[in-house]
């Protein structure tokens, strides 16, 4: 009879009553039953058939001593005394886990160790460091965030950044090739960028194209608007004198003799075109001209290519002096020139102007009709009548007269007609 009372009472507790029984709600107990729970047998959580003080905590049956035959908590368990549940949010399973690091801010390393099962450590391609965990991962919620602090770190920076360790930057295949320490041109541990090369270490002249031709990221290259140069070094023009040691490129000299390319008459035009920044082109005001620049701007008067000033040109043919000679591309005539329709070279002949260095000295051919001398010879235009010259209102050539002139290049020896009546002399 104890035997079929007991078989019974077992029915009705794991939810199968006899026919007509009520089935037991285990929720009543406090304790409802869900996941793997369901599926166990009611004396393996009420041993020995005691219902009274069932343990209701996870950790009063998955514990080492418990009565319960329960999985415990392994050796390797991150040392904690929070509830169970509070992690393993599910009874199906142990393996799934949300720890809280809600107020955790320190001692990251006494569960991140590689000890405690189930725990995400410091990988095996970690940079060496003894530093706490929560010196560079701030969030706890994933270990790809984190920021290293190099306060402090002025040296060995090739010990971490060398391309072994995930996550870090390091020299990239692009990179100026040098054995030189990263700290040597990379200032500031917060940015690789604005590195500043000290050129310092470049003894061997000609070498700046192996770096300066495009090669590497963040190199200033040659422009592609520079002048040619076919292949010529940098240092050839931008010396250290003139580019402060090398930290400017701007003030770079060219070297108009023995160049690289070689200077050959007639290819000024090659880079002295104003395509080029900071290269002198021809001016908008220059004179109208096909020809090469050196065909005036001689190495002589240009105090070999120093200066544009000092061109001399006068091999055009006669007659068209004031084609340049209008004010605008070169010196013109002044407001108190003769008045006249000639051409220039008409009176300013190469002979009395020095080969045209100058404008004083030129012959007026006084061919034009007698009795006009006056149109010019007024004391503005050109050399007029002197304050003590005799009264007369006669024109000037009825006394100075071609032949006593000799040929109008003299106001000496004029001869005055006098007529009668003689009176008022």
């Amino acid at each position: 009879m104890v035997a079929c009372v007991m078989f019974c009472f077992a029915l009705l507790i794991q939810g199968e009553p006899a026919s007509g029984a009520t089935p037991f709600d285990h929720s009543k107990t406090g304790f409802l039953l869900r996941d793997v729970h369901t599926t166990l047998t009611c004396e393996q959580c009420h041993v020995d058939g005691i219902f009274k003080n069932t343990p209701k905590d996870c950790a009063g049956c998955h514990s080492k001593g418990s009565r319960v035959a329960a999985t415990p908590k392994p050796v390797n368990h991150v040392q904690t005394t929070s509830p169970c549940d509070i992690c393993h949010t599910s009874t199906t399973s142990f393996l799934v886990k949300s720890f809280k690091h809600i107020g955790i801010t320190a001692g990251c390393s006494s569960c991140h160790n590689a000890q405690s099962s189930g725990v995400v450590s410091k990988p095996a391609n970690h940079f060496s460091t003894l530093l706490p965990c929560e010196t560079c991962h701030t969030n706890t919620s994933t270990f790809l965030s984190w920021r290293m602090d190099h306060r402090g770190i002025s040296s060995d920076c090739a010990s971490c950044h060398n391309g072994q360790f995930a996550g870090i930057v390091s020299k990239p295949a692009a990179h100026i090739a040098t054995t030189a320490a990263c700290e040597a041109c990379h200032g500031s541990t917060t940015s690789f960028q604005n590195a500043t090369f000290s050129h310092a270490t470049v003894t061997a002249a000609g070498a700046c194209n192996s770096c300066h031709l495009g090669q590497y990221s963040g190199v200033t290259s040659q422009p592609a608007n520079h002048i040619p140069t076919a292949g010529a070094q940098c240092d050839l023009c931008h010396t250290p004198a003139n580019t402060g040691g090398y930290t400017s490129f701007i003030g770079g000299d060219y070297i108009h003799t023995g160049a690289v390319p070689p200077l050959a008459a007639g290819n000024c035009s090659g880079c002295h075109t104003g395509q080029h920044p900071g290269v002198s082109g021809k001016p908008a005001n220059h004179i109208p001209t096909s020809a090469q620049c050196d065909t005036c701007h001689t190495s002589a008067n240009t105090s070999n290519y120093l200066t544009f000033l000092g061109a001399t040109i006068h091999t055009t043919p006669p007659g068209v002096c004031s084609t340049c000679h209008n004010g605008v591309y070169a010196k013109g005539k002044s407001t108190l020139h003769i008045s006249t329709t000639a051409a220039c070279d008409t009176c300013h002949t190469q002979a009395n102007t020095a080969n045209y260095t100058t404008f004083l000295g030129a012959t007026f051919v006084h061919t034009a009709p007698i009795g006009v001398c006056s149109t010019c010879h007024n004391g503005v235009a050109a050399k007029g009548k002197t304050a003590t010259h005799i009264i007369t209102t006669s024109a000037c050539d009825a006394c100075h007269t071609q032949t006593n002139t000799s040929n109008y290049t003299t106001f000496l020896g004029a001869t005055f007609v006098h007529a009668p009546p003689l009176g008022p002399c």
